[in-house]
């Protein structure tokens, strides 16, 4: 094998940062099952779910009101950009789209 082969592969790292916001979180901790300080990493093809239901959710809200699955993050990477990849948030009411980067 040459030095080329050899060579660790370059990975970009894309970071998505989330803030959280209830008016009562005080009172009903909705978001006591969610570690904030932890970083993680989530494969680019997987589609990261938030809601109530545990078996279903990589990430649990602790609310009666909410959704089994209430929103789901779909990422994705648009034609002919290399660095930036995007994202649709998508719930049973709305879909919002963004971009990373």
């Amino acid at each position: 094998m040459t030095s080329f082969e050899e060579a660790g592969t370059e990975e970009t790292v894309t970071c998505l940062h989330m803030t959280f916001y209830h008016p009562c979180q005080e009172d009903k901790m909705m978001f006591r099952c969610l570690n904030f300080r932890r970083r993680e990493q989530v494969r680019a093809d997987e589609m990261p779910k938030f809601g109530r239901d545990s078996n279903i959710c990589r990430y649990n809200l602790m609310d009666t009101r909410v959704s089994r699955i209430q929103f789901a993050l779909q990422f994705y990477r648009k034609m002919n950009r290399i660095k930036n990849k995007s994202f649709l948030l998508k719930t049973l009411r709305f879909l919002y789209s963004g971009t990373i980067g």
